[in-house]
């Protein structure tokens, strides 16, 4: 059994949220007013949702471990990304290249792209985040531009999962007794594992993930 070093690369490039962020709020105060009129709140109202079903955690009982919270924000603001350049295109889009929706309505399409994939990695939050789509979209008039701007959410949500569905994020907490010397790790409840530095997941596993980090994170 080989040991080979995969994180911090595990979670690869997308863990830069913060600056995905940083631009979505450029490209909407800077680009030209666009025909359906793209404003902050979306991706402020969204940003709550999220925030509040991560809160949640898993269940009542079970909370989001860290590393995997900052995988579902980064996949949110992504998302949240590749929406408002796909309508009115000033950066370049992640992993995502469809056209033709450039009337679609902005609310709709990030309402249903971070619903799906909030729902995808917390199902346990359903209920709450059915509920809060549901809202967004019953105060939209039943036009063509809602029904692209949801068509445009459930594609945009679709390529990130589909991405981000072997990347081996699964692997990165392992159970494990705490250190009791000087410099040996202590638990910080309620979190009683270890999250790895270097993974002994074997050579050809290993092999996958470079695959994985090539084709995907450093594009």
């Amino acid at each position: 059994m080989r040991t080979i070093r995969i994180i911090p690369y595990l979670f690869g490039k997308p863990l830069y949220s913060g600056f995905v962020f940083f631009f979505l709020i450029n490209a909407l105060t800077t680009q030209k007013e666009s025909p359906n009129h793209i404003t902050i709140y979306p991706l402020d109202h969204w940003n709550e949702v999220s925030t509040r079903a991560m809160h949640n955690g898993v269940s009542e009982s079970v909370p989001i471990p860290p590393m995997i919270e900052s995988r579902i924000y980064a996949m949110v603001s992504i998302a949240m990304h590749n929406v408002v350049n796909t309508i009115a295109q000033k950066y370049k889009t992640y992993h995502f290249s469809e056209t033709g929706f450039e009337d679609a309505n902005a609310s709709a399409a990030i309402a249903v792209a971070v619903h799906d994939i909030l729902i995808h990695e917390l199902p346990g939050q359903k209920v709450y985040l059915d509920s809060m789509v549901e809202l967004e979209l019953e105060t939209l008039p039943l036009d063509t531009e809602k029904r692209l701007g949801v068509t445009l959410g459930h594609h945009v949500a679709t390529s990130i999962l589909d991405i981000r569905a072997a990347d081996y994020s699964d692997k990165a907490a392992y159970p494990g007794a705490p250190g009791s010397k000087p410099g040996e790790y202590r638990f910080t409840a309620p979190f009683d594992y270890h999250f790895r530095h270097a993974t002994e997941v074997g050579e050809e596993t290993g092999k996958k993930i470079a695959k994985h980090i090539i084709q995907h994170a450093f594009k």
